[in-house]
């Protein structure tokens, strides 16, 4: 009984500790046309793990390709927020996705570039790269999130909460119904 007991608190213990979310079909499609396009580059052992989480920073870094696939200088300040080092890998992109408009960074003057992303802020990211997102009238997050449904980057139905970890299917999801948007 005491084993069984253990062996199902393990359980429950991986079921609230993992990020791991089940990959569909659209996303592995998505995500094979981002990888084909060079937005997604992927890990050294060429697996793009779109079942796990993805980080802020590489929601910029994904941004900025699209935004800039030529990888021309961008213009403007080099922007430093408070929790992002110069000697990060992802400080000259994320500086490049403030300069593009595209993300702003927390009201403490902080980007968080290793947190998880949320729903809302990969909707807002990708919106704003279509050019339709700053800015918009309402409350974010609900203002981003009834935008991209009308968009179509994401179902009018989707009922997913806006706090919601985003894995990296979910993300090329989203980010390829963002670029089909801006080519209508």
């Amino acid at each position: 009984m005491m084993k069984k007991n253990i062996v199902l608190l393990l359980a429950i213990l991986f079921l609230f500790t993992n990020n791991v979310y089940a990959v569909t079909n659209d996303e592995n499609y998505c995500a094979s046309q981002l990888k084909t396009i060079g937005v997604l580059k992927g890990y050294e052992d060429g697996s793009l793990r779109l079942e796990r989480p993805i980080r802020r920073s590489e929601v910029a870094t994904i941004a900025v390709r699209i935004l800039n696939p030529n990888k021309d200088n961008i213009k403007g300040e080099i922007k430093s927020f408070s929790d992002l080092a110069t000697d990060n890998w992802a400080y000259n992109i994320v500086s490049d996705a403030y300069n593009l408009g595209i993300i702003h960074g927390y009201p403490d003057g902080s980007f968080k570039p290793n947190k998880d992303i949320s729903l809302a802020e990969v909707i807002t990211i990708m919106v704003n790269c279509t050019g339709d997102g700053n800015p918009l009238e309402g409350q974010w997050p609900d203002n981003y999130m009834a935008k991209a449904k009308e968009m179509k980057i994401i179902p009018a139905n989707d009922n997913r909460k806006s706090d919601k970890i985003v894995s990296r299917g979910e993300m090329a999801q989203i980010v390829w119904n963002s670029i089909i948007f801006q080519k209508k």
